[in-house]
């Protein structure tokens, strides 16, 4: 196969969503409580951070939902916050929560380790920032409004969540 150049133009299906569910389940299956989200979390910041954030974001902004991936979210959000805090503090990391959103067992430790590490959370996305992370699914109440905040938002914007279907 092919390597061919990533575009923010165009997106980019690695896998099906059933063949995604069944990674995660086998993955999951092998490994102690949390580490997948772990895994998962930290290569979001990665990428998040390799993309377009490094050195010259001021504000990132991570809509999370009502699931797991919005588990993914937190802990990238607890790294992108650490290592901006490593490296001065220039750059405010918000996580708005939709409201209402349950949080899977999976994600509790994820919000936890969040909220301890200071991270800000917030009722609404802040006004202005330099990137997003949020979801492309079917949204319902104050969530449905954040996809085209992010769609229509002149920031660079990487989403990790897979679509309901």
């Amino acid at each position: 196969m092919a390597l061919r150049r990533v575009s923010e133009r165009r997106r980019e299906a690695l896998h099906s969503v059933g063949a995604i569910r069944e990674i995660e389940r086998a993955a999951a299956a092998t490994l102690s409580h949390h580490t997948l989200m772990a895994r998962a979390g930290l290569a979001v910041a990665e990428l998040a951070q390799a993309l377009a954030l490094a050195p010259h974001a001021r504000c990132i902004w991570l809509a999370r939902g009502p699931g797991s991936n919005g588990g993914d979210g937190l802990v990238a959000a607890k790294h992108l916050h650490q290592w901006a805090q490593a490296a001065g503090g220039h750059c405010n990391v918000v996580v708005t929560l939709s409201t209402g959103a349950t949080i899977p067992p999976d994600a509790v430790q994820a919000l936890n380790d969040t909220r301890s590490a200071d991270v800000r959370f917030a009722e609404e996305p802040p006004q202005t920032r330099d990137f997003g992370i949020g979801a492309t699914r079917a949204l319902e109440g104050q969530l449905a409004r954040w996809p085209g905040l992010l769609q229509w938002s002149p920031s660079p914007c990487l989403c990790i969540a897979v679509p309901a279907a």
